[in-house]
């Protein structure tokens, strides 16, 4: 970071594009360090101001012999700046050199400061012992490039060269405007293991979130690497080299995860486009399974009888892929998928799409007439309170229909006004049995009309036990 840089974030409240992509990053290292503690900082300038993330973080990285002692919950300015200075003296007793950096910059939230001192932590544990580690064998060659410039230096060679190695044509000659299209970090993640992302030749440069989003998804898929850096960060052209060494430099020592088949795209699979007709305005669906052909692009292509291309969905669960599309014109349609830019078996699938045809009900004779329904009274009870007599035959005309339904009628009203005669006869006889104080003769004759009459309630006018009592006052 350099001195116009950091007068530039002292001098503005709001942080230029660089330092605000420079913040967010280490922050999220920060976190990362400090995740198997359960702890974790929402902004660098309050997150370190009592002094207890500080402490955490240093200790994780510098694995002190005995743990330090420290105020866990300070609630006082004199505890947080205290435990603050532990946590740089920690730092100062592992060897490295702070330079104008105390207990109360870091307390009262200098962002310029707090930026610098997080590369440094960087910068020692991260990329210096790395390569350190490599050069233990070489005494003088680890003194001659000792210094955090030649391990900055060294890492950016290493990369170069590995993504400078690759066929795609990509050279990288920066840590900042060179990543922009998001594809030398594809080209860094295959480099660093192979299979892992081996589209990175045939990616379209205009796609530039598209690309870098796809590295940093194969480099946690493969890698396990956090995405400490966003995509739409990693294509600006404002982003400092100091956020992408510090994504790169977590490449340098990644192993792979997950078995990495190589990519084949003879081993995709589709399925369900083996019925070759469809009607339009009805869903189409097909699959398309990955799993067996490792890692890679896949471009699907629909066109319809005119050769237009016809919009459609995909839904991606695991390593199979939902397409459905709704075909709008009659004709021959052709779908084509390919597989890192090349063709799969069977290459292009092509359906039949017709017209759709309304279901209708047709009868063989449209002159045929309907049967007629049944007249209300056929089906109801007629209001003498009878039962209504089953129907009657049908007559071959209506007028013979019509004569015996007023038959029927006639008879009903016979029967009913018969009935009405015996029950004015029976309530006399009642009545004069019930005088004689013969009840159980009276209660007969009510029982024998009421079962040769059913469907009538023949009662007395007079209850029997009333007319009883009457004649015994």
């Amino acid at each position: 970071m350099s001195v116009r840089e950091t007068d530039q974030i002292q001098a503005e409240d709001k942080l230029p594009e660089w330092a605000e992509i420079q913040r967010k990053t280490f922050t999220r290292w920060c976190n990362q360090q400090l995740k198997p503690r359960n702890l974790h900082l929402e902004n660098l300038d309050t997150g370190l101001k009592d002094g207890v993330n500080l402490v955490n973080l240093v200790e994780i990285l510098a694995k002190p012999a005995t743990p330090v002692r420290y105020n866990k919950r300070p609630r006082i300015k004199m505890q947080m700046v205290e435990n603050i200075g532990i946590g740089l003296k920690m730092l100062t007793d592992d060897g490295i050199k702070l330079v104008n950096i105390g207990n109360n910059d870091i307390h009262g939230g200098n962002m310029k400061l707090i930026l610098g001192l997080v590369w440094t932590l960087i910068l020692h544990y991260q990329i210096s012992l790395d390569f350190q580690d490599q050069r233990e064998d070489d005494k003088e060659e680890k003194q001659k490039e000792k210094g955090s410039g030649s391990a900055k230096k060294q890492l950016q060679n290493w990369a170069t060269a590995l993504i400078n190695d690759l066929p795609s044509g990509k050279r990288v000659t920066n840590f900042t405007t060179d990543w922009n299209d998001g594809i030398a970090l594809c080209s860094m993640v295959e480099a660093v293991a192979p299979g892992l992302c081996p589209e990175y030749g045939i990616l379209d440069p205009a796609d530039k979130i598209g690309n870098a989003q796809l590295g940093l998804d194969r480099a946690e898929l493969g890698l396990g690497i956090e995405k400490i850096i966003e995509a739409e960060d990693l294509v600006n052209p404002n982003i400092d080299e100091l956020s992408v060494l510090t994504y790169v430099s977590l490449l340098k020592n990644a192993t792979p995860i997950i078995d990495i088949k190589p990519s084949d795209p003879q081993r995709v699979r589709v399925h369900g486009l083996e019925k070759e007709t469809a009607t339009v305005g009805s869903p189409i669906y097909f699959y398309i399974d990955t799993s067996a052909a490792g890692l890679g692009k896949l471009d699907v292509e629909i066109l319809d009888s005119e050769g237009k291309q016809v919009p459609f969905e995909t839904l991606e669960k695991d390593s199979e892929i939902k397409i459905q599309y709704t075909p709008e014109i009659s004709g021959k349609h052709k779908v084509h998928i390919e597989y890192n830019k090349k063709c799969i078996p069977g290459g292009d699938f092509f359906i039949n799409i017709s017209e759709f045809i309304e279901e209708v009900e047709l009868y063989a004779d449209e002159t045929e007439a309907q049967p007629e329904l049944l007249p209300e009274e056929y089906g109801a009870e007629l209001d003498t309170g009878l039962k209504p007599e089953p129907r009657p035959e049908e007559s071959d005309t209506p007028e013979e229909d019509e004569g015996n339904f007023e038959l029927l009628t006639e008879e009903a009203g016979a029967e009913e006004e018969a009935n009405t005669e015996l029950i004015l006869v029976a309530e006399e006889i009642i009545a004069d049995t019930a005088k004689d104080d013969d009840h159980d003769h009276a209660s007969q004759l009510v029982y024998v009309l009421n079962e040769e009459v059913p469907t009538l309630e023949c009662k007395p006018q007079t209850p029997v036990n009333t007319i009883c009592a009457e004649e015994k006052n």
